[in-house]
């Protein structure tokens, strides 16, 4: 039999090779081919920037191939020029040297649309208003090792205090607490600024970050437009700025004899008003650097080897040794993979630079820092070393506080990732434009550190409401006995009680237990009968009798549970079950 060629079976080889040539096609090459449409060539760029696995690829790709620099199309309006969209050139530069030059020669004119207007040394291109801040700022942050590491130790202990009292915690919730208690003891903010200078931060490093790469990827930061309420935020940390300033009986635990800002507003040249946009900015460049270093060093231990073992493994028993040279290094060679800041902006107009770059005069540039530059630039150049001009003045301050507060989580017990239900995988260290860390949820054994739990369970009352609750009332005071001996019986409950709320509308269960939520429901489930009565009462849909449903009656107790405020909760006594103070000579009821 013969058979004729149509040509769909070349049509469909042709596809697969296709298919396979993307497939194993380079990033890089993926990013150049796509040069004629650069708007995909745009997001092929942002898909390998914004993701930390994918990142280390490309940019293993771009050494491979000696750095180039990469030219694409941002998304930034044109300005209404007139010119097809998109249509601003942006140059991806990472190659060390060049690196070094722009660091050294580049203009940081974007940094003047931020709040600051050009104040701040960061958007200054200025030379002698631009040294003259920072000559101010190195003075005003010369603290001795023992001073630093006295304030860090304290900024730590605050910060940890309300994330581990639940078993699951957030790194980047610590890192940014213990960077915010830093700042405010370091510089002698009172310790009521303390929600303002968060707020206030926050938004400044998100501008910050989308001023710097993030406007390049996606049309706008996601911050609400200037409102009343963050300007009234912004005024209120300023005056608190300037009342810091003024002299003080007493200090708090931690904070140095002359504060940061004590000696930024020392008499003689610049106004106040001037010295407090140094002192913001000193104060959001030192919180998100420290927030992004301890999340981005603790992520990098888990997800890296040193041959057959894990680093978070090394890492642990470094902390638990309290061994910090060894800690220290691992922390350095963590953050010289993946920077805290991995991208900085400058734009090109010294000729020499542009010559380095072949690139036109005012070209726009991102500084990418992970990929060839090491340690000496990932801060903006060696801080003591004046031919960079905007070199991070404080990452001597920053350095004894990110590796105590990695220690600090390290030392934790039983540290491990959190699986996320709803994708089978490990929650991830989460960014906002491959710069910004914002989450990365991680657990341990909080029993081994607080045993006691709160439980404070809202159920609503079916109706008639007022007949009901009067129900309910009677039916308490008849069955205390029965609840009485079921507590006592118990031995994992140190307080329980019912109340109705204000409006009588709800009956609330509160509780103080030891142990883990499950089996301390279920068994209540099994061994209190009173329940089956209770709940003819609410308004909770729940198979009935009780016993013979435990699983239905922990879910439904769980959906009503209501956690405290802030997750805030305080044991005098953190680590003593109900059984070891009836054995230390507690009398049982």
């Amino acid at each position: 039999m013969s058979t004729r060629d149509d040509g769909s079976s070349s049509w469909a080889s042709s596809i697969r090779a296709e298919h396979i040539r993307k497939k194993t096609m380079s990033k890089l090459a993926e990013f150049r081919n796509a040069a004629s449409h650069p708007l995909e060539q745009n997001r092929l760029l942002f898909e390998s920037l914004r993701d930390d696995t994918r990142r280390a690829h490309f940019y293993g790709e771009l050494r491979r191939d000696g750095c180039p620099v990469l030219k694409f199309k941002s998304v930034m309006s044109n300005g209404g020029c007139g010119r097809s969209w998109p249509s601003e050139d942006v140059y991806f530069v990472s190659r060390a040297d060049q690196v070094s030059k722009a660091l050294k020669l580049g203009r940081v004119e974007p940094y003047a649309a931020l709040d600051s207007g050009g104040r701040f040394m960061l958007a200054l291109d200025d030379q002698p208003e631009q040294k003259d801040q920072h000559m101010r700022a190195m003075l005003a942050l010369q603290y001795s090792p023992s001073q630093i590491e006295k304030t860090g130790r304290e900024a730590v202990r605050l910060a940890c205090i309300r994330p581990l009292k639940q078993r699951r915690f957030d790194v980047v919730d610590i890192a940014q607490q213990a960077a915010l208690h830093f700042v405010q003891l370091l510089f002698g903010l009172d310790s009521k600024a303390h929600v303002a200078l968060e707020l206030a931060m926050q938004a400044t490093y998100t501008k910050l970050s989308f001023q710097i790469v993030g406007r390049h990827f996606v049309s706008d930061s996601g911050l609400p437009p200037d409102s009343p309420q963050s300007l009234r935020i912004r005024e209120e940390l300023v005056n608190y700025v300037r009342l810091a300033a003024q002299p003080r009986a007493t200090r708090r635990v931690g904070e140095p004899r002359r504060t940061v800002i004590e000696r930024l507003h020392a008499p003689g040249g610049k106004s106040r008003d001037e010295l407090v946009f140094v002192a913001l900015g000193l104060m959001a460049g030192t919180i998100g650097n420290m927030t992004a270093s301890v999340a981005i060093a603790i992520d990098h231990f888990f997800r890296r080897r040193r041959g057959r073992q894990w680093l978070i493994d090394i890492a642990i028993e470094a902390a638990q040794r309290k061994d910090m040279r060894k800690l220290e290094g691992m922390v350095d060679r963590a953050l010289s993979w993946n920077p805290p800041a991995p991208f900085l902006a400058r734009v090109a107009r010294d000729a020499n630079l542009r010559a380095a770059l072949n690139v036109p005069d005012g070209a726009q540039l991102l500084l990418a820092l992970g990929v060839d530059a090491g340690r000496a630039l990932r801060f903006g150049g060696n801080w003591n070393d004046c031919a960079y001009p905007h070199r991070c003045v404080g990452q001597h301050l920053a350095w004894p506080l990110l590796v105590e507060t990695i220690r600090q989580v390290l030392v934790l017990p039983g540290l491990s990732r959190v699986l996320d239900p709803a994708t089978a995988q490990l929650h991830p260290l989460e960014k906002r434009w491959g710069a910004m860390c914002t989450k990365f949820p991680l657990q341990y054994q909080r029993d081994r550190r607080l045993n006691q739990q709160p439980l404070y369970i809202v159920l609503p009352i079916k109706e008639p409401v007022a007949e009901n609750a009067r129900a309910l009332r009677l039916l308490t005071a008849a069955g205390a006995h029965i609840v009485e001996d079921a507590l006592a019986k118990s031995d994992h409950v140190h307080f329980a009680w019912f109340e109705l709320t204000e409006d009588n509308r709800h009956l609330v269960m509160c509780t103080v237990y030891d142990g883990d939520f499950d089996a301390y429901v279920e068994h209540f489930a099994l061994d209190v009968p009173l329940f089956d009565k209770q709940f003819d009462f609410l308004d909770i849909p729940l198979p009935r009798p009780i016993k013979d449903h435990p699983k239905q009656f922990v879910e439904a107790i769980r959906r009503c549970h209501r956690a405290p405020l802030g997750d805030y909760f305080f044991s005098a006594y953190p680590l003593d079950t109900v059984a070891d103070i009836y054995n230390a000579g507690g009398k049982r009821p």
